[in-house]
């Protein structure tokens, strides 16, 4: 029974570890890592608890101008009744003289009821206009947040596969110069090329050996950077589906034909945003010279007794009731007011140059994203021939070299050549990836 006991716990054990070992495994196209990172990352979710914040701010200062209402309750135990001095004249004594008379008694208790209302506030009524503005201010930087972090999930998304590609290829290389060294080996025993040939070709295989090393780091660093941006623990296994070369080859010149609406821009929308914030800021300057106006209506019932008896129904409670207005008209500030509304004045303006600037800069940026998107372009092209015809160059001086018709010095420059190809080659994948990317992230398709 024990024996039969351990082995469930054993075999359940196993089951529940290999289901935690396949949850960690994480499958990542793209826009899974993007999507992933826009609800995960801490950038996206500090703007939320922001944008969350200006929210609840707006509404607790809504909840300002309804109206107030509060209770209240007093005991008090006069353990020495106050004393008063009054005419002794009163009491038939002489002009001039004074009294001491202890007026009340020592147990009281005051039950009240207070409402006021604000009838009147231009301060209030514009600090609620600028709540709710601030409050979409939040919610765009709340979306600014998610297009920085896509963009920046999508660049690291890219190093890191291209970082695969690059080990790949260095790892496809080191098999055909392998597969040369075992081949020379053979020749050599055979008495058809020197011994230097082996060596040369060892030497070549020892450096690209370390090149495959660094790259397999790399590989490593750039999944824990794309995990990180993502907001991902970095324990999580993941696997990118995306395949680099059919990402390279969906890039086109026609992304060059969209035009850029700058007005639709997120930075172009926070700025305008700031600038309204700014124009409220005035108003609210000029509305302090504004009078302030209020209602406000008090409930009292005092009881008022010699012992501790307040819950005797019988004996009296005596009401105290009153209600009113009050008007605040503010009438000379020391020029303070004034002075705060020439500043406020002066920050708009500050404001609005600050949106022209961005609307340019926005402009700019936009024209030297199609200039880097149109040389990556053609740059990615060209280092593809290149890559291409060196290969072909090499493959061809292989043969030859077989054939004795090459020597081992130029395969190992041809080699050499081939790999700074391929090295060009993986640059441009990189860059013309990347600038894609940034034509997106200003045409709004991120």
């Amino acid at each position: 029974m024990k024996f039969k006991l351990k082995y469930v716990l054993f075999t359940s054990l196993i089951v529940w570890s290999g289901s935690g070992f396949s949850q960690a495994m994480v499958e990542l196209t793209l826009k899974d890592a993007q999507d992933y990172a826009v609800k995960n990352a801490f950038a996206v979710k500090s703007t939320g608890y922001d944008a969350l914040e200006a929210k609840l701010q707006s509404d607790a200062l809504l909840g300002t101008g309804l109206p107030q209402i509060s209770g209240s309750l007093q005991y008090n135990n006069y353990i020495n009744i106050p004393t008063q001095l009054v005419p002794a004249q009163f009491f038939g004594g002489a002009p001039g003289e004074y009294a001491p008379v202890r007026f009340g008694v020592p147990q009281n208790v005051t039950a009240g009821l207070s409402a006021s209302q604000l009838l009147f506030s231009g301060t209030w009524l514009v600090g609620l206009q600028a709540s709710k503005a601030y409050a979409s201010l939040q919610e765009k930087n709340v979306s600014k947040s998610q297009i920085d972090i896509k963009n920046n999930v999508s660049q690291t998304y890219y190093v890191a596969l291209i970082s695969q590609k690059n080990a790949s290829l260095l790892k496809e290389s080191r098999e055909i110069i392998s597969k040369s060294l075992g081949d020379t080996q053979q020749l050599l025993v055979n008495g058809f090329v020197e011994e230097q040939d082996v060596e040369q070709l060892q030497l070549s295989l020892t450096d690209l050996d370390i090149k495959i090393s660094n790259a397999d780091q790399q590989v490593g660093l750039t999944m824990d950077m794309l995990k990180f941006s993502m907001g991902m623990p970095l324990e999580t296994q993941v696997v990118l589906k995306e395949d680099a070369e059919a990402m390279v080859a969906e890039n086109s010149l026609e992304l060059l034909n969209s035009a850029a609406i700058l007005e639709s821009n997120i930075d172009v929308l926070v700025v305008q945003d700031a600038m309204k914030m700014q124009e409220l800021n005035l108003k609210a300057e000029r509305s302090k010279l504004l009078p302030t106006a209020s209602a406000f209506y008090n409930l009292q019932a005092q009881a008022q007794r010699q012992k501790f008896d307040f819950f005797d129904t019988s004996k009296p409670w005596f009401p105290i009731q009153l209600w009113g207005v009050q008007i605040s008209v503010p009438i000379f500030s020391g020029m303070s007011n004034s002075k705060k509304i020439e500043i406020a004045k002066v920050q708009l303006q500050k404001s609005q140059d600050v949106v022209n600037l961005t609307r340019q800069s926005k402009q700019l940026e936009y024209n030297s994203a199609r200039s880097a998107y149109r040389y990556a372009f053609e740059n990615y092209n060209s280092s593809k021939s290149s890559m291409e015809l060196s290969n072909r160059i090499l493959d061809k001086t292989r043969i030859k070299y077989k054939e004795g018709m090459a020597s081992s010095f130029e395969v190992a420059q041809l080699q050499g050549q081939a790999l700074t190809a391929q090295g060009q080659y993986i640059g441009a994948m990189i860059n013309l990836l990347n600038a894609k990317t940034a034509m997106l992230k200003i045409l709004n398709q991120l």
